[in-house]
């Protein structure tokens, strides 16, 4: 759930309590209109950390000069917003207690997102489907050394993606948890870079160019609870077959694994005798047949199948 993973990071010590009464906060205001300062003094007495939800907004960097010194705002929802300049990047920087930052979506471009590198409390970072992100963000991304969460979604039809050359510079990321490459032109190469960030729990490689020997190279990461590898015959993506099953057997601590579109075979069925801890496998349009899916779940049978 992504949702649930991502506001856990407006906590110290996340518990699904907290993450799902977290307070979300809408108030009046744009480019042209200023917050009223009568309910920014209100916000300024919460105690717990809370939201601010600005979704679809023409915001204007004055706007988040007045969020200055709000103690317990450490999260901004910026979803589908334009007006995200430079300017409005630098004034969101002094946001002293921010630690989860939504534009998925928004108009934020490589050279705005450079005001954010000196950050040392953002965690989570959610730039899905933003159209003029690319390569060039992740030198400043990079710098972001407390980043836990890093969303690079795209749709598959941007001109600009995330290529190989961006990965190498995730390395300082040592604390980053979730990553999200789906749909970005990455390869078998760039997986080696990915498989250095030894912390990762939840990894998507939906619609990206790997094959298995990309598969093969993720094996250090043996943390991972949740991963994406779907393939979609329109859009291309992981071009799997029982040759990279051995490795998937070995991440014991998956949750949840999805194979869709994989040319795997009978063959592999075995595998998933050691996947003891998955709660759900997608597995549709894969070389299974209905006695191999009786098989997985002989082998799993608390697990849900999506076949």
């Amino acid at each position: 759930n992504k949702p649930l993973i991502y506001h856990s990071y407006l906590y110290d010590v996340p518990d699904i309590k907290s993450t799902l009464t977290t307070p979300f906060v809408t108030l009046k205001g744009g480019a042209t209109t200023p917050f009223d300062p009568d309910a920014l003094e209100t916000l300024g007495k919460i105690e717990t950390p809370f939201v601010l939800n600005l979704t679809g907004v023409n915001v204007a960097a004055r706007l988040f000069i007045q969020l200055e010194g709000i103690k317990s705002l450490y999260g901004l929802d910026l979803q589908f917003c334009t007006g995200l300049d430079s300017a409005a990047l630098q004034a969101i920087s002094q946001l002293s207690q921010l630690r989860t930052l939504n534009m998925a979506g928004s108009d934020v471009t490589d050279d705005a997102l450079q005001h954010l590198a000196s950050s040392k409390t953002l965690r989570a970072l959610d730039l899905e489907n933003c159209e003029q992100i690319s390569d060039a963000s992740m030198s400043h991304i990079s710098k972001m050394s407390q980043l836990q969460f890093l969303d690079l979604k795209k749709t598959a039809f941007e001109k600009l993606k995330i290529t190989d050359q961006a990965l190498i510079s995730l390395s300082p990321l040592e604390s980053l948890e979730y990553l999200n490459l789906y749909g970005n032109r990455v390869s078998d190469s760039g997986m080696v870079h990915v498989a250095k960030l030894d912390k990762l729990q939840f990894l998507d490689l939906s619609l990206v160019g790997i094959t298995d020997k990309g598969v093969q190279a993720l094996q250090p990461l043996s943390n991972l609870r949740s991963l994406k590898l779907l393939y979609n015959t329109g859009f291309a993506g992981p071009k799997l077959t029982d040759a990279c099953m051995s490795t998937l057997a070995d991440f014991k601590r998956l949750n949840h694994l999805n194979i869709v579109g994989a040319n795997v075979t009978s063959d592999s069925t075995d595998t998933f005798k050691s996947l003891k801890r998955l709660t759900q496998l997608e597995v549709q349009y894969t070389g299974f047949n209905a006695s191999d899916i009786e098989k997985i779940q002989m082998y799993l049978p608390d697990t849900l199948i999506v076949k």
